[in-house]
């Protein structure tokens, strides 16, 4: 059984409360979740590829994420699950979604993307993941993408909150600017 890099994962929080104290991990997650500081770049979402579906508005998706718990996004996760893991090293029917928020679309090294995804020139943006998994063939078409859209936006916004949580290096997700 491989569930050593998942294990490692869930009690990596447990061994750095130990190591540093519980304040530098409040420190780290409100630096994650909170707002961008002024000195600090903000996340800007890079607008969708011609043709693609929204998936819900910006401000619907921020306020979905906003009321979304890592927990719950580990349980919408278990679909994805069968086709995706979370071991950058693991071979499957898709990608490794580790680090996928911000990362740029078709770039795990060694992955046979479809054209469809392939040809694009965008990057998992919670926008673009949400868009992506509310209509798969319609962000783009042509994907390889074989599961039924992710219907529910409480449901996508989980997941992609989870999926955040748990990259080396979270996007700083909250800190989507308005589009004017």
């Amino acid at each position: 059984m491989r569930r050593t890099p998942l294990l490692f994962l869930l009690a990596l929080p447990v061994a750095a409360a130990a190591f540093f104290g519980k304040s530098a991990l409040v420190r780290e997650a409100v630096d994650v979740f909170a707002p961008a500081a002024p000195d600090r770049p903000a996340y800007a979402a890079p607008p969708a590829p011609a043709g693609a579906s929204p998936g819900g508005g910006e401000a619907d998706l921020l306020a979905l994420m906003r009321a979304a718990s890592v927990d719950e996004g580990a349980k919408v996760f278990r679909r994805c699950g069968a086709c995706h893991k979370l071991d950058p090293t693991a071979r499957a029917l898709g990608p490794h979604l580790v680090g996928v928020v911000g990362r740029p679309v078709g770039a795990v090294p060694g992955f046979d993307y479809s054209e469809a995804l392939a040809a694009l020139e965008a990057r998992w943006t919670p926008e673009s993941l949400s868009a992506f998994l509310a209509d798969p063939k319609g962000w783009a078409p042509g994907t390889a993408k074989t599961l039924a859209p992710m219907e529910d936006a409480a449901d996508r916004a989980a997941v992609i909150v989870y999926l955040n949580a748990i990259a080396p290096e979270p996007a700083p997700i909250f800190a989507v600017l308005p589009v004017d």
